[in-house]
């Protein structure tokens, strides 16, 4: 087998935000060609709306990578016991959450505290913010949407009141202290929803015993897609207080909904690029890409597959695979061990994979062989592949006990690293270099040339028969000898 690498009554209104239950959406907005269309660009069918029994939780997994949902450590230090952890994760990679200042130098999230209507307009803001949707925009002069707006929620505010999604209450203020209720949540939910993809949602009308006039058609909307479930008795609970936790799944499976039919970015493309086309069969493949969206942007946290599919009589074999993480920016760096010979040709293939999915190592996700006996990839899955060889072996020098300034063997220098042969028995290749600080390494532990030295003349008097460290030079070559991380320990 290949290996792996609950509000206040007075609350509700007549008009005004406690008011309106449905409401006419806005008109779509310009260049939004993709709302028509599910994204499947991460293997995104099964988050298309089934037909459901009702109530359900609809998942997050189109909105955030299982990358993006955790982290190590949380991102906030007091959610690891909560249910709602793997929302608050996804929002905060989108930076929809910010958490709160602890005083201490870190920021927590508070799962248990409320939700008021300033903080309310802000997650929903920055919920939109990197998707299709544009606020309509300010001037500057513009005046504030309600007179009583202060913070630094105000700009979200206002640009929610401009979208129509708020509009505040029959004495013209906005009341942004106020906790926000779950059935005035679902409003603030719904109307987002639909501003976005400029249609009105589908409603389920009697998912919940305890119906209210004021929201009752929102929750209703709501429900039909799978962002509220209800209590645990069955109903509602339209009065219950919303607390952050709860909140974030609310926004997270919202933004799931809209990434579905391609309104919020998912990873959609995969870019890649081999740093050599051939390498020695017994060394390394390097590859560098990049995580594309499907707006033509760097997507951070995507879940990616490699499969290496190496040519053999019998058709294409997968030799190895693995998943991996984009970075800042989508970019992508792996490689993998040839276990070659000479003469192979592989295909490397590379995906983006879904958060719920799992792969037996053999698996062909990425792509596979077609009917003309052709390596095909997988559209659905963003794939690119790679076609690289292996050369016959290279043959390091081994370094003698006494024997100190040679001449390295440069069989690979991207990122200042060698591969060169040890001369103990049981390991077969090490990696040594430098880092972009041109600061020396043993066995990967950073130094300096002072304590390389010293390490390396420690070892020589004793005649040590350690792994080697190189000193590399700007042409490849370089000086290597005989040290251990412990004898740099005994030189600081």
């Amino acid at each position: 087998m290949p290996p792996q690498q609950k509000l206040d009554r007075n609350e509700q209104r007549t008009r005004g935000d406690e008011g309106r239950g449905g409401r006419r959406p806005l008109a779509l907005a310009s260049g939004l060609a993709l709302a028509a269309t599910t994204v499947l660009g991460t293997g995104l069918a099964s988050a298309q709306e089934d037909e459901q029994d009702l109530p359900y939780e609809r998942g997050i997994a189109a909105a955030c990578t299982a990358a993006a949902q955790s982290s190590d450590p949380p991102a906030f230090p007091d959610i690891a016991d909560t249910p709602h952890r793997a929302a608050i994760e996804c929002l905060a990679r989108w930076e929809v959450v910010k958490g709160r200042d602890a005083g201490d130098g870190e920021r927590r999230y508070a799962p248990g505290g409320r939700v008021d209507r300033a903080a309310m307009a802000s997650y929903v803001a920055r919920a939109l913010a990197p998707g299709t949707y544009e606020f309509p925009p300010r001037e500057d002069g513009d005046p504030d949407a309600f007179p009583d707006i202060v913070d630094v929620h105000v700009p979200n505010i206002n640009a929610l009141a401009d979208a129509g999604i708020v509009e505040g209450y029959p004495d013209g203020n906005y009341h942004q202290t106020r906790s926000v209720p779950r059935g005035q949540m679902a409003s603030y939910v719904a109307r987002a929803i639909e501003t976005v993809t400029g249609t009105e949602l589908p409603s389920a009308p009697g998912t919940f015993p305890d119906e209210v006039p004021v929201h009752q058609e929102n929750i209703d909307k709501l429900a039909a897609i799978g962002v509220v479930q209800g209590r645990e008795d069955g109903t509602y609970d339209p009065q219950g207080v919303v607390t952050r936790a709860a909140m974030a799944s609310y926004i997270a499976r919202s933004l799931d909904y809209l990434a579905v039919l391609g309104l919020h970015p998912v990873p959609y493309e995969v870019e890649l690029s081999a740093e050599s086309d051939e390498q020695p069969a017994n060394l390394r493949h390097r590859f560098d890409g990049q995580v594309l969206d499907q707006f033509g942007r760097g997507y951070f946290q995507a879940d990616v597959r490699f499969e290496v599919h190496r040519e053999t009589a019998d058709g294409y074999q997968v030799v190895n695979s693995g998943e991996i993480v984009s970075g800042l920016g989508g970019e992508l760096d792996f490689s993998y061990l040839g276990e070659a010979q000479a003469g192979d040709v592989d295909h490397v293939a590379a995906c983006t994979v879904g958060a719920n999915e799992d792969f037996e190592p053999d698996a062909t996700a990425c792509a596979a062989e077609n009917d003309d006996g052709e390596l095909e990839g997988h559209d659905d899955r963003g794939t690119t592949i790679v076609t690289v060889g292996w050369t016959e072996p290279v043959e390091p020098s081994v370094a003698e006990p006494d024997e100190y300034m040679v001449e390295a063997i440069a069989v690979d220098t991207s990122a200042g690293l060698l591969y060169v042969q040890t001369i103990t028995p049981d390991r077969d290749f090490l990696e040594f270099g430098y880092d972009v600080n041109n600061d020396f390494q043993v066995e990967g532990q950073d130094t300096d040339a002072y304590v390389f030295g010293c390490a390396v003349e420690a070892t020589l008097d004793a005649g040590a028969q350690h792994s080697m460290s190189i000193l590399l030079e700007d042409d490849g070559t370089g000086s290597y000898a005989l040290a251990t991380a412990a004898d740099v320990d005994a030189c600081w």
